[in-house]
């Protein structure tokens, strides 16, 4: 079993966001991932994996030329969000076999 905290701190945006302008700040984040791996023989290995596992919502900061404002329901005017909402909780299974 493993476990993983990941902690991002706030952040400015970059200058040609419209949130900078307003003087918004991206909140920190600390994420909790835990991975559980079982190998029965040497050749095979299952593991299950899970991803923010308090599903917390966080966001990133949209790219150099975010153009869609503090509006989380609504899409970009342009091509650019000024926010990236990132992945709720989330369940990975592998199976890995050595020849």
């Amino acid at each position: 079993m493993n476990y993983a905290l990941n902690f991002v701190s706030s952040r400015d945006l970059y200058l040609r966001n419209p949130l900078r302008r307003d003087n918004e700040e991206l909140e920190g984040y600390l994420n909790f991932d835990t991975t559980l791996a079982y190998r029965p023989t040497k050749e095979y290995s299952l593991t299950l994996k899970v991803q923010n596992v308090f599903d917390n919502e966080y966001y990133h900061p949209g790219g150099e030329q975010a153009d869609s404002g503090i509006n989380r329901s609504q899409p970009a005017a342009g091509f650019r969000n000024s926010l990236i909402p990132q992945a709720k909780r989330t369940f990975l299974v592998g199976l890995k076999a050595k020849f």
